[in-house]
Parts: structure tokens; C-alpha cells; sequence
């Protein structure tokens, strides 16, 4: 029995990565040795081999660990071994730089918002937001008037992706970007590092920019992040990351008390008992809508 398509493309994207991720690990500066190339292939077929009780392959008991991937992850990551199988170079690191800085852009963007950080969740203009989708077409345009055409074409591939409905997310931020491509792209920051220690010229630009830099590392950083509300109890509850250090931990400390400083849970108590009325009136219309929808079939 084939499985669904939405889990057969997020099975394949995630053996597609994995299988480019050890195509990298093994080829040499020289080239990739026809051993490597049998050795990936080895590996995309073995990740597909049923293994445990329940008979699955062996790439679903990683997705259970990585999730799905994004399609640009995908199709960087089949970019990638194409061009390392074949020996063509289709896509320079004049494309893949500024497109790995929009990626760290978004999830700078993305991330925090998404976990909790402030009262507006980016998340949501996933959802069909004309204003994101008309961000994207500036973007797009930008880059290809610059005559990058990488960003274009991988943004109009997770537009085809969503619009058909190939992975399980509905939400387009899940086509165009995910955590793993994100730290990729963070470390694009080393590379950046080593250039700037180059010589005394690139040094002395260095700590020029080194209040961006460091400001750009601050945001970065998940620990800022950490502890998230639980609702629906009577007190409160905040859940801190298990791998959290005392960073971490102390920011979900201070959350929790800024949430008892500012009344969190009385605020929410004022806010439902607020909408309770309207709830019961939108309640109350529905039920007569749907009663007078049963009657007038009778009285025809």
C-alpha cells in the first residue's frame, strides 16, 4: 500500500537531504569518487527499507525526530547532489549568499514570534495573508532585477507546493523555510567571520560593524526565547526548554514573573467573560439559523 502524498514528499525530501548531506561529508576537494556516488545511492535505498513492528522505513523514524522539511530545503539539498553527481555547476555562491541571508532574515522574523515573543504571531500571515504574499512578489522582483534567479524560482516552487496541497502544513511559512535551513544559513556567519579576519582592512571593518554584528547575534539567540504559558489552568504554569542552560532558564523565570506582574491571568478571565455574551449570541443565531433551515423544507 502507497502511502498518502503529502507523506510520500516529506519521506522524499528528507531522504533527499540526508543522502546530500553525506555526499558532502564524503567527496573530496578533487571530486566524488565513484564509491561515494554508490554509497549515496546505497544510502537513499536503505533509508526506504521497512525496519521495527510497525514495518516502517527507516526515513519515517527520522521524520518523527526532523519533522517535515521545507521545499527549499528540499530543492537546495537535490540542487546540491544533482550538481555534485553530474559536475555541472548550475547555481553560483553569488545566488545561494544573499538568498541564505533573506533565509535568516525570515527566521529572525519567524521564530520568535511563532514561540511566544510578543502579542503578534508572524505565523499567521501564512494562512493566505495578502500582505506576505505581496512581500514575496517584491522580493522576488528585487532579486530578479538584480539577475539572481535562485530566490525566484525556489519562492515559485513552494507557491506551486502550497497551492497543491503536497505537504501536510497548510501554512505557506512551512513551504519556504524550516528551522534546519535556517541554522544552515546561520552558519553562513562563520564564513563571514574568517573573511573579516582576513587582513588589518578587513578588521578594522570588522569592528566598525561588530555593534550590527553582535545585535544580529543577540536576536539570534533561541535561549532569549525560552518558556512558553500553558492556559487553561487555574494558576501559572510556564514550560521551560529540557535542554535550556541557566540562560535560558532564567529568561522562562522572567516571563513567568512578568506574567504575574502584569496580570496575566486576570486579564484573560476580564477578556472571556467579556466575549462570553457575544458568544452566546453568535451561539444562539446560529441555532435559529440552522432551526429555520429544518423547518422550511416542512412547511414547503
Amino acid at each position: 500500500m502507497l502511502p498518502r502524498l503529502t507523506d510520500l514528499v516529506a519521506l522524499l525530501g528528507i531522504n533527499l537531504v540526508l543522502c546530500a548531506m553525506l555526499f558532502r561529508l564524503l567527496r573530496t576537494a578533487s571530486g566524488a569518487k565513484p564509491w561515494v556516488k554508490w554509497m549515496t545511492a546505497g544510502c537513499f535505498v536503505l533509508l526506504w527499507l521497512p525496519v521495527g513492528a510497525a514495518h516502517l522505513p527507516l526515513v519515517a523514524y527520522v521524520r518523527g525526530v526532523s519533522s517535515d522539511l521545507s521545499l527549499t530545503l528540499v530543492a537546495l539539498a537535490g540542487l546540491g547532489l544533482w550538481q555534485g553527481l553530474s559536475g555541472r555547476v548550475l547555481v553560483g555562491d553569488l545566488d545561494k549568499t544573499p538568498l541564505f541571508a533573506v533565509v535568516v532574515a525570515a527566521g529572525v522574523f519567524l521564530y520568535p514570534t511563532a514561540l511566544g515573543w510578543g502579542d503578534w504571531d508572524a505565523y499567521r500571515l501564512g494562512w493566505g495573508s495578502y500582505g506576505m504574499l505581496l512581500g514575496l512578489l517584491a522580493l522576488v522582483l528585487a532579486f530578479w532585477y538584480q539577475g539572481l534567479r535562485l530566490l525566484p524560482l525556489l519562492v515559485a516552487l513552494a507557491l506551486l507546493g502550497w497551492v497543491a496541497g503536497i505537504m501536510e502544513s497548510g501554512n505557506l511559512w512551512d513551504y519556504l523555510i524550516d528551522p534546519w535551513l535556517v541554522l544552515f544559513a546561520s552558519m553562513i556567519a562563520s564564513f563571514i567571520k574568517a573573511e573579516f579576519s582576513r587582513n588589518i582592512f578587513t578588521k578594522f571593518a570588522a569592528f566598525v560593524s561588530s555593534p550590527v554584528l553582535a545585535a544580529f547575534k543577540n536576536r539570534m539567540d533561541h535561549r532569549r526565547y525560552n518558556g512558553a504559558a500553558l492556559l487553561g489552568l487555574q494558576g501559572l504554569v510556564f514550560k521551560s526548554h529540557g535542554s535550556a542552560d541557566a540562560f535560558a532558564f532564567e529568561r522562562a523565570l522572567n516571563r513567568a514573573y512578568d506574567a504575574a506582574r502584569n496580570q496575566l491571568l486576570e486579564k484573560i478571565r476580564e477578556r472571556i467573560a467579556r466575549a462570553a455574551p457575544l458568544l452566546a449570541t453568535a451561539k444562539l443565531a446560529d441555532a435559529e439559523s440552522t432551526s429555520a433551515t429544518r423547518i422550511e423544507p416542512a412547511a414547503l
